[in-house]
């Protein structure tokens, strides 16, 4: 084996682990953001207009 090719397979080990450890951060970062960050929730729907007529 020359010394090409034990440098490409170490770049690839290397690679899939730093790819790794980047899509565990991010999902960390994710489980950690505080709620005030998430998307609001809808506002309720508007109460019915009462009815003008009298009984």
């Amino acid at each position: 084996m020359d010394q090409s090719d034990v440098n490409s397979s170490h770049r690839r080990r290397l690679a899939a682990g730093l790819a790794a450890a980047a899509a565990a951060g991010a999902t960390a970062a994710a489980l950690t953001l505080p709620v005030s960050h998430a998307e609001p929730a809808p506002a309720p729907p508007a109460p019915a207009p009462a009815d003008p007529t009298p009984p």
